[in-house]
């Protein structure tokens, strides 16, 4: 597997120069408009991928991945968490010696309600109850459970409200509203710097070159389509505040919760390791 330098895959949204807008990854759709795209799986399309299942296959691990029915578009797979835990079994019983199995709770709860919600909470202990039972009837399988991110509660800024920092866009914002590019205006990087350093000082900005250097975005041969995607600047938020532009996006989305910022929170992912 590689890292997102590789592969080029950076946050929910990415800005792609030939179409001249954000594309909104998962969903496939402009992330101005929310208009679908026609071309399936666009940023696939021009930064390819290789799943863990593919590359298990190819050493000769009989391997899968299980998505549940409605994650990314998908009409098919498990409609439950039962369900999905059952295709899980049946998959080890049948001869698998390895599944990725994915549920995308709670992150859409807390996006929604925020981490301390009950409704979070609930769902929770749902997954943990599924994943004892789990555990419990395949004592033969080494389980493993992790989360792809952290969350943390968010307050909203609006940029549109610093006129002097509009002024230097050259571009909508994308990536990430707590990882947030910037493409800036022939000229007015200095100013830029200055106006945004005043008004965000608990972001941390860091040039494109800084960014690389840092290796951020982990290491080995950079995506051809790296520099375009980063932008002239990447701020990171270190507290929890998010920046957006309403005036970018049509009916914009306010979450409760969100993720891919600087804190310990978020960067703190729990692994669980069963039946070793």
């Amino acid at each position: 597997c590689k890292y997102p330098l590789e592969t080029g895959w950076l946050g929910w949204t990415m800005y792609v120069n030939e179409l001249g807008f954000p594309v909104e990854c998962f969903p496939n759709r402009n992330a101005l408009t929310k208009e679908r795209l026609e071309t399936p799986d666009y940023i696939e399309s021009i930064c390819p991928l290789k799943y863990i299942d593919e590359y298990l296959n190819e050493a000769g691990i009989k391997a899968r991945r299980l998505y549940p029915m409605g994650v990314g578009g998908r009409s098919e797979g498990p409609a439950d968490l039962n369900e999905l835990m059952s295709e899980t079994s049946s998959f080890l019983r049948n001869g698998g010696q390895f599944i990725y199995s994915y549920w995308p709770e709670p992150d859409h709860l807390i996006h929604d309600h925020g981490v301390d919600s009950p409704f979070v909470k609930d769902e929770l202990k749902r997954i943990s109850e599924a994943v004892e039972d789990f555990v419990k009837k395949n004592p033969d399988v080494l389980v493993l459970t992790i989360a792809d991110h952290g969350l943390i509660d968010v307050e909203y800024v609006d940029l549109s409200s610093f006129p002097k920092i509009i002024a230097c866009l050259d571009r909508p914002l994308s990536i990430e509203g707590r990882c947030v590019s910037f493409k800036i205006k022939e000229g007015m990087k200095n100013a830029f710097e200055k106006e945004f350093r005043k008004h965000f000082p608990d972001f941390s900005l860091l040039s494109q070159k800084e960014v690389l250097d840092s290796h951020y975005f982990g290491e080995g041969e950079a995506n051809p389509r790296i520099k375009d995607f980063i932008g002239d600047y990447l701020a990171i938020s270190r507290d929890n505040r998010l920046i957006y532009n309403p005036k970018d996006v049509v009916d914009p989305v306010v979450l409760f919760g969100h993720h891919a910022g600087g804190t310990p929170e978020e960067k703190n992912i729990s692994l669980g390791i069963y039946n070793l």
